[in-house]
């Protein structure tokens, strides 16, 4: 998804023009506000975390699955969607409405 980056921010520019996107994304889904970050920034994640802003905040990929909640944010991280050919590969998906979060293995 890196290499998509620029493609990525526009859409997501054109969803809410008051999104910020870069290699971290803030904004708001359905009235949910929403953070993410490349899983090398952990300064910056732990940072929207511990602001307690965000419903849920996104990060990846580190090659490890995450779901977990401190305070009032939800953190995910579906693990990684390439690498290695020994590497499970998964994405995320999210139900905002009931919460739903689970993690999908894709094959080659």
């Amino acid at each position: 998804m890196d290499t998509a980056s620029h493609n990525i921010r526009q859409a997501l520019m054109s969803r809410d023009r008051h999104s910020w996107a870069t290699l971290t994304f803030i904004g708001e889904f359905e009235g949910v506000r929403v953070a993410a970050t490349h899983g090398h920034n952990g300064g910056l994640l732990d940072g929207f975390v511990r602001s307690d802003q965000y419903a849920y905040v996104f990060h990846g990929p580190t090659h490890r699955s995450r779901d977990e909640r401190v305070r009032n944010t939800r953190i995910v991280n579906p693990g990684v969607h390439w690498g290695l050919r020994f590497e499970p590969r998964f994405i995320g998906l999210l139900d905002l409405g009931v919460g739903d979060a689970r993690f999908v293995n894709v094959a080659d």
